[in-house]
């Protein structure tokens, strides 16, 4: 590395951080909050990632809530979040940290009205690993921001406690200097975890404390290979175990002038150096972690899909049972009701003739009766002229 790299990252770091315009979007809680929020504060973190993905606008648009006892024009701010503060204090999938960082990059450098930073939030209430992993790859200068009370995100997982030891790691990996920082009160990260009372309590102390001792500047957390350090007075530079390691696994005898060009010329870039190769190895290895955890969650999710098929299959085979079932009782049904209507037409088929044979009876009746009419009417007219002749018979005698 070059004997300005420091500097120049220094500058660079504070010409980015000079030129970050936060975003002046803004809207009322309690009047019309966005959607994005509003998912957000309810947990629901598929339509998070939906409207971080379709508004993006959303992510950098600040949402404010303001005292109801006072006027509208003095109406004092109660708090004034992005939705990457909000998200960050409720332990969110990484996923929706990622597409809220995807929508707006710059939200991770934003502070709200307490002067906080994503990071505090995220520190302070046990957001998961990859969750830090994004925030601090994104901005890693979070890692030594202050709240206004002078902590630091390291402040808040001693507090409070972290969801994982290598969380620890990860925070004092992008600054190692913030191990020994105090906030206003004269506290330092292991003073607030010496008082803490969470499970991971001991386990953050040790991690403290391997950083505290110099045990993490060496390389001894990560790859243990390196002897434990000695005492001030004893203990050898860094660059006198370098080159005893070099020579050793070389076998050759490196003269002043060959070790000043193999290492680097100062102890500020050698430091730097095994700050960026920590780094480096760090996420590797986080990396690994989270590829044998993506591997574990998509067998587990395999599992468990290969068993709802399972299921589905046997619900499938019973609902074609019933279907199969239930086709049959049709089917007899529709005998039955064939079966019915053909007794149904074969009655009305003989009422239909039963009643065109009373018809032609009436009609044979109804002759009848006629010519029976017919035969009385002239025998009561031949009664009726033998009677008249009978008449004049007795009226001649």
């Amino acid at each position: 590395l070059p004997l300005s790299y420091c500097h120049w990252k220094s500058k660079m770091t504070t010409m980015a951080e000079t030129t970050f315009v936060p975003s002046n979007l803004q809207v009322d809680f309690d009047k019309n909050i966005t959607k994005l929020y509003e998912s957000i504060t309810s947990s629901t973190w598929d339509v998070a990632i939906a409207c971080a993905q379709q508004r993006p606008a959303e992510a950098k648009t600040w949402v404010v809530r303001h005292y109801e006892d006072q006027g509208d024009a003095a109406k004092e701010v109660m708090w004034r979040f992005l939705p990457i503060h909000s998200a960050c204090a409720r332990q969110p999938p990484a996923a929706v940290i990622l597409a809220l960082i995807n929508a707006y990059p710059d939200g991770v450098k934003c502070i709200d009205d307490q002067g906080m930073y994503p990071l505090h939030y995220a520190c302070g209430n046990q957001a998961s690993r990859d969750v830090i992993r994004q925030l601090l790859m994104t901005y890693p200068q979070a890692a030594k921001k202050r709240d206004p009370r002078g902590m630091l995100p390291i402040h808040y997982l001693t507090c409070w406690g972290p969801s994982s030891i290598s969380v620890v790691d990860m925070v004092l990996v992008a600054n190692r200097e913030v191990a020994n920082a105090q906030d206003v009160d004269g506290n330092t990260p292991m003073d607030l975890a010496k008082e803490g009372e969470y499970p991971e309590r001991e386990a953050v102390i040790a991690a403290l404390n391997r950083w505290v001792t110099g045990e993490a500047d060496l390389g001894l957390m990560s790859l243990n290979k390196l002897p434990t350090p000695e005492p001030a007075s004893k203990q050898p530079s860094t660059l006198d175990l370098i080159e005893d390691k070099m020579a050793t696994s070389r076998g050759l005898t490196m003269t002043s002038v060959g070790l000043d060009e193999a290492l680097p010329k100062t102890t500020e870039e050698k430091d730097v150096e095994i700050i960026r190769l920590r780094q480096q190895l760090a996420q590797a290895n986080d990396e690994r972690d989270g590829l044998r955890q993506t591997l574990a969650e998509l067998a587990e999710g395999h599992d468990r899909m290969k068993m709802k098929s399972v299921i589905l299959g046997d619900r499938l085979g019973s609902l074609n049972a019933s279907l199969y079932g239930m086709m049959e009782q049709q089917n007899t049904v529709l005998n039955s009701l064939r079966k019915r209507e053909d007794r149904w037409n074969t009655v009305a088929q003989l009422r239909r003739e039963k009643m065109k044979e009373l018809l032609q009876l009436e009609e044979q009746d109804e002759s009848e009766q006629l010519n029976l009419k017919d035969s009385l009417l002239k025998q009561t007219k031949e009664m009726e002229a033998i009677q008249a002749v009978i008449a004049a018979v007795r009226a001649g005698q």
